[in-house]
């Protein structure tokens, strides 16, 4: 339930502000990116979509390729500090997230396997 709150409501909202209140291009871009992202996998989980786990991975391999991105930026000093943090904290959701799916015994009992 937290995961769908968080990509459904909070993430998307996360992204529009960031993305509203960026002049970089490629932030703009890359959060205008992740938003039907977000929605997707959490919609998809919430209504226990077969292909919900598609979505989820999907979402969590592009949520950490934009990551890495922006953590090579960082190391060329392209990025200030409140960029590193949300690159931080967005890492260790889809690390949580991960974990999650994996070893959930509710996610075993609502689709059949854990992820």
């Amino acid at each position: 339930m937290l995961f769908c709150f968080g990509t459904i409501l909070f993430s998307p909202l996360m992204y529009l502000a960031e993305a509203l209140g960026s002049k970089d291009f490629l932030t703009q871009f890359f959060d205008v990116l992740l938003i039907p992202a977000s929605l997707v996998a959490g919609i998809s989980v919430w209504r226990i979509s077969r292909r919900a786990k598609i979505f989820v991975r999907s979402y969590f391999v592009l949520v950490l390729a934009l990551a890495s991105i922006l953590i090579g930026l960082a190391t060329a000093g392209k990025m200030e500090f409140e960029d590193i943090k949300t690159v931080t904290r967005t890492s260790v959701f889809v690390l949580i997230g991960s974990l999650y799916f994996r070893t959930s015994r509710r996610v075993k009992e609502t689709f059949g396997e854990n992820w």
